[in-house]
């Protein structure tokens, strides 16, 4: 059983958030609290989240599956004979004592809340449908005894087919799961035969008489044809949101950068911010602008050679005799060997005039390399 005082600390200040760690397979609850301090001028204060419980991924998923339907029952009425009622403090001692019994967690923060009415809804989502159609959704995904013939499948490409299968379990259906950045699943290998499949809601015949009051739980027929056709399923998910605000999207982005390390520049040619590639530094963008052939990248590494050849006479003389010599090789007056070697052999001497030009520039040394190269 959990704990009284930390039970009742969740619920103190209203509803608590839970996190999940995938990695590690927990997840948290906690509150949000407050820090006063005096700083000579007044208290003062800063929030913070406050960690107040930490159990494993499913402890309290299993525990509510466990629970008995007479169990259950009797909560829906407990919590409708009370809804509406709850002040902020435990109604009597026995009461609470029971609720942690129950060892379910998101049970007891519910119930000492003001969504305490959720709880004794009737029909489709009364605790006993709950019950049953997650235990369903549990064993159809992670249960490899509950379908064999599907074990062969990961639990994210069963859940694909529990989706397409099992519409009208809006409960436990990816597609119903109405919350902003919901998991959505998508299959890049199109299953033809999964469209053959009777659908197990109330578009089928059998199922007309369910009016989406309670789920369906009976398993699907499948052929081993459709069988060996699923096995070929290539799941893969994403994020879906939707907001009525521009900072909501604006947001969503803005935090998937902070969760990725993402590093940021601005372009120094367009201005716009971009996100450097690979390990090297640059400083410009590889945007292609409107009415330009070339990136800012590209555009800028000519515009920085273009500045080196116009500053140095060395390099201007070379591109003369460069564009020389290609102009001959497309007219086909000489081979493309005899221009790859006359290149190697100009732009050694080239790279040679150049430090020398550097240390001690002077106008025989441009005349000299000039007269290499046989430019006029």
């Amino acid at each position: 059983m959990y704990n009284y005082k930390t039970l009742h600390k969740l619920i103190n200040n209203g509803l608590c958030y839970a996190y999940m760690d995938i990695n590690n397979s927990t997840i948290s609850l906690d509150i949000d609290t407050r820090k006063y301090y005096d700083n000579n001028s007044g208290f003062h204060y800063i929030e913070f989240s406050e960690n107040v419980i930490q159990f494993p991924l499913g402890e309290n998923l299993f525990n509510f599956l466990s629970l008995p339907d007479e169990t259950l029952c009797f909560l829906q009425n407990l919590s409708g004979e009370n809804s509406g009622q709850w002040d902020g403090l435990h109604e009597n001692d026995e009461e609470q004592e029971y609720l942690a019994s129950l060892e379910c967690i998101y049970l007891y923060i519910l119930y000492y809340s003001f969504c305490r009415y959720t709880l004794s809804l009737p029909y489709r989502t009364s605790l006993i449908n709950i019950k049953k159609e997650f235990d369903f959704a549990l064993n159809f995904c992670c249960n490899t005894s509950f379908l064999p013939e599907l074990s062969a499948l990961s639990a994210l490409e069963k859940y694909y087919i529990y989706n397409e299968l099992y519409n009208d379990n809006y409960l436990t259906n990816i597609k119903k799961f109405e919350r902003n950045g919901f998991v959505f699943l998508g299959s890049n290998t199109p299953v033809h035969e999964l469209n053959m499949l009777e659908r197990m809601d109330c578009s089928n015949e059998k199922y007309r008489h369910y009016n989406g009051q309670e789920p369906i739980i009976d398993k699907p027929a499948l052929s081993p044809k459709v069988i060996s056709e699923l096995k070929k399923l290539n799941v893969s998910t994403t994020v879906r949101y939707q907001y009525d605000n521009l900072h909501g999207y604006l947001m969503e982005e803005l935090y998937a950068l902070i969760q990725l390390n993402v590093q940021v520049k601005k372009c120094g040619r367009c201005h716009k911010y971009f996100i450097p590639k690979g390990k090297y530094a640059t400083e410009y963008c590889d945007r292609v602008l409107p009415g330009e052939k070339f990136s800012c990248k590209k555009l800028a590494a000519k515009q920085t050679r273009k500045a080196k050849v116009d500053s140095t006479p060395i390099l201007q003389e070379y591109q003369r005799a460069y564009k020389r010599m290609y102009a001959r090789v497309t007219a086909k007056k000489i081979s493309q060997k005899d221009f790859k070697e006359w290149s190697d052999n100009a732009s050694h001497e080239r790279d040679r005039i150049i430090a020398t030009y550097g240390s001690t520039p002077s106008i025989d040394i441009i005349a000299s390399f000039k007269n290499y190269l046989g430019n006029r």
